[in-house]
């Protein structure tokens, strides 16, 4: 069974994909602009589907990206490397300041992991290519 986990505005979703709806698998049968997602399980909005979607407990994280959270809004912005041209674009883009960020990653669900919480995944994961910095606190360099 082909999953879909993870659900937002930026997923382009078709017939047949899978999406959980109220912590139920469901297939989509038909997609309208108007209406919403025909889903085995009903009618429901992208909204509903983002607010209840959780990812696959059998599907273990994997760090994808360096990540700085905002500290006061929760804030994510993403990049190869923290405050890399990318990221600041963002946060430029977004009208943030440059200060008052914790530093961490992301996993493929876009979930914020600590220097210490992400170097347990990627060491578990086998995703440590180098040891350039203090054994338990992940940086880009640990990783490409």
């Amino acid at each position: 069974m082909t999953k879909h986990h993870k659900v937002d505005h930026l997923t382009e979703l078709k017939t047949g994909d899978f999406v959980l709806v109220k912590g139920q698998w469901a297939e989509i049968y038909l997609i309208s602009d108007d209406d919403g997602i025909n889903t085995s399980r009903g009618w429901v909005c992208r909204t509903e589907l983002d607010s209840n979607w959780q990812p696959d407990p059998e599907i273990k994280p994997w760090i994808v990206c360096a990540a700085n959270k905002h500290i006061e809004t929760g804030t994510i912005f993403c990049g190869a490397r923290h405050f890399d041209n990318l990221m600041r674009g963002q946060i430029k883009a977004a009208n943030y300041p440059f200060t008052g960020y914790e530093q961490g990653f992301v996993d493929q669900f876009g979930r914020f992991y600590d220097r210490g919480e992400a170097w347990k995944i990627a060491e578990t994961n086998g995703q440590i290519k180098n040891k350039v910095s203090t054994e338990g606190t992940l940086y880009s360099e640990n990783l490409w």
